[in-house]
């Protein structure tokens, strides 16, 4: 019962925050790229 409420706000919550959410995942993906680019270098 809760994970389904749960689960409701979450899907509330990402669409209000879609463009956020998604700029922050290809940051994050940038940033570990880039990382990795230097670990390894």
């Amino acid at each position: 019962m809760s994970g389904i409420v749960l689960m409701s706000i979450n899907n509330n919550f990402y669409i209000k925050h879609k463009n956020k959410i998604m700029i922050i995942r290809i940051a994050l993906q940038f940033i570990s790229f880039i990382a990795a680019v230097l670990f390894f270098r």
